[in-house]
């Protein structure tokens, strides 16, 4: 499955995955759709929001900090 950030349909579809799995991978990791999705947000320059887009906004957090400078 892809995910993406660019819409408001993608970022409503990562929210609703993120509501029953801690990662995008779907396991118990973060895998390459993790991945892909950080590196987009990070392109885009894009801060999920917490009030709006909670499960995207924690899974955010989580990850972000293990981004390569």
């Amino acid at each position: 499955m892809s995910f993406t950030i660019k819409t408001t349909e993608g970022v409503s579809a990562v929210e609703k995955f993120l509501e029953t799995n801690s990662y995008l991978s779907g396991g118990n990791t973060p895998g390459v759709q993790d991945k892909n999705l950080l590196d987009e947000i990070e392109a885009e320059k894009f801060t999920p929001c917490c009030n709006t887009a909670a499960n995207l906004f924690g899974w955010w957090w989580t990850l972000a900090p293990f981004q390569a400078p």
